[in-house]
């Protein structure tokens, strides 16, 4: 991971250089999202291009945090959905963007195929977990020793496919797993355990997971982004009442998931959009809690500026 941030962050000013061309006098609000839950949480948004404000606007997918580091370094689109610690990062070393809400809160699961109730049960068994060093690997790590719970050997996949053969071959192993990959896996096999990582998590911080979250550059107008923001809101509300719906919609735009498992991830997915400022206290804590245990992801945490309304906007 943190070599990843290095070799990404080494063309930094290279990319805001290239950027600073076009900044200012693009006509078209450009808009970021990363496949998956994220995605899912603004298919309505997407697929019925509502106006919002007076401005255009387009939306482009992407998979993985690669493109996500990339725009916002180089400043290509205006709005980034991506992970907070990506944002955290990026904006500590200079990027002009503000963080305006979580889309998503917490999207971490173990599975197995034989019993598993209690974090305890890990006790003793082959663990494969993915993220080392992220967030996730981070969460997983500290549930572990706050349970004191030492499983026989803890690797980490190199993807969730090849996690899921691993399960295939010994069912008795655990796996760290998210949304939409825990509905894949529940397809395929007749009998599997699942632990709520978020819930647990939860109840023992106090405060839920924060993940995704709406980055907003600093040059779009106010009044697009308050727009966007009720726009996306009611967008993300319909995921949770009507699955079916936007897993059709979704299926429409032709995301890389089928119906049926869009629709089975939508109510575990953790979608809920709440504005930066009422989530402070989450994404501090979180903040705090992946500093005690790495300085590979973020080294300091944010100051005010971070917050979109907290402060007016800086002129670009």
């Amino acid at each position: 991971m943190r070599k990843i941030f290095i070799v990404l962050l080494s063309f930094w000013l290279f990319l805001s250089l290239m950027g600073c061309s076009f900044r200012g006098t693009r006509e078209r609000v450009l808009i970021l999202v990363p496949d998956g839950l994220p995605a899912l949480a603004q298919t309505h948004l997407e697929y019925t291009r509502p106006v919002i404000g007076n401005t255009p606007y387009d939306i482009e997918r992407v998979s993985g945090p690669a493109p996500l580091i990339a725009a916002m370094a180089s400043r290509s689109h205006d709005i980034i959905i991506a992970p907070l610690t990506v944002g955290a990062r990026l904006i500590e070393g200079g990027s002009p963007y503000q963080c305006a809400a979580i889309i998503t809160w917490g999207n971490l699961f173990l599975i197995s195929g034989t019993s598993l109730t209690h974090l305890e049960e890990i006790e003793g068994r082959d663990l494969i977990g993915f993220g080392a060093g992220a967030p996730s690997g981070i969460v997983l790590d500290v549930l572990l020793r706050n349970h004191s719970v030492t499983p026989s050997s803890l690797t980490y996949a190199t993807s969730f496919q090849a996690a899921l053969v691993e399960l295939v071959l010994r069912p008795d192993k655990v796996i760290l797993t998210a949304e939409p990959v825990l509905s894949a896996a529940m397809e395929h096999f007749e009998s599997l355990y699942v632990l709520d990582l978020n819930a647990l998590w939860h109840d023992e911080a106090e405060y839920p997971i924060p993940q995704a979250c709406v980055f907003v550059s600093t040059s779009v107008e106010t009044a697009f982004v308050e727009s966007y923001l009720e726009t996306l809101a009611d967008s993300a509300l319909l995921a949770l009442n009507d699955p079916a719906r936007v897993a059709l919609q979704a299926e429409t735009l032709g995301y890389p998931f089928s119906r049926s498992r869009m629709m089975d991830a939508l109510p575990r997915g953790g979608i809920n959009l709440v504005r930066a400022l009422e989530a402070r206290e989450a994404i501090e804590a979180f903040l705090q809690t992946i500093l005690r245990e790495s300085d590979a992801v973020i080294e300091t945490l944010p100051d005010d500026h971070f917050y979109y309304g907290i402060s007016d906007y800086d002129t670009p």
